[in-house]
C-alpha cells in the first residue's frame, strides 16, 4: 500500500472532525464517532469508524466484507474542503471500524482490525 501523508491527514482530522463526523453519519447506519491514530506498525494515518452498541455487523469474515464495502463507498463520497480540493478520504486515511461495547463500555469490539495495525498505547 502506498504511504500517505500522515502529517496531512493528522491536520485534516483535526481541523474537519466535524465535517468528517457529519459526512459518514450520512452514509453509514449505525455510525457513532470517528476517532484518528497513526499506527506504530505501519505508520499510516487510519480514521477509526465507531459505531453504536446495537450495530449489527460482528467481527465474522462475513460481516467485515459488508462492513469494509459500506466503509469504502462512504469515505470515497467524502466531503472536500477548500484546503485539500483535490483530496477524498480514502485518499487520506485507511480504516479501522471498532463498535462500542454494551457489556464492556471501556473495551470496543474490533470489528475491521486487521492484526498489522498498531495502534499507540491507550489508544482502542
Amino acid at each position: 500500500m502506498p504511504q500517505k501523508d500522515s502529517k496531512l491527514a493528522e491536520r485534516y482530522f483535526e481541523a474537519h472532525k466535524g465535517i468528517v463526523t457529519q459526512h459518514l453519519g450520512q452514509y453509514l447506519r449505525g455510525f457513532d464517532d470517528a476517532g484518528f491514530f497513526i499506527s506504530e506498525g505501519d505508520k499510516q494515518p487510519y480514521l477509526v469508524i465507531i459505531m453504536g452498541e446495537y450495530y449489527p455487523y460482528t467481527e465474522t469474515p462475513a460481516d467485515q466484507t459488508k462492513v469494509s464495502d459500506e466503509v469504502k463507498n462512504a469515505m470515497g463520497r467524502s466531503p472536500l474542503v477548500p484546503e485539500y480540493p483535490e483530496h477524498h478520504l480514502d485518499d487520506l486515511y485507511e480504516f479501522v471500524v471498532v463498535k462500542k461495547s454494551i457489556v464492556a463500555p471501556w473495551n470496543d469490539i474490533k470489528i475491521l482490525w486487521p492484526d498489522s495495525i498498531v495502534a499507540p498505547d491507550g489508544v482502542y
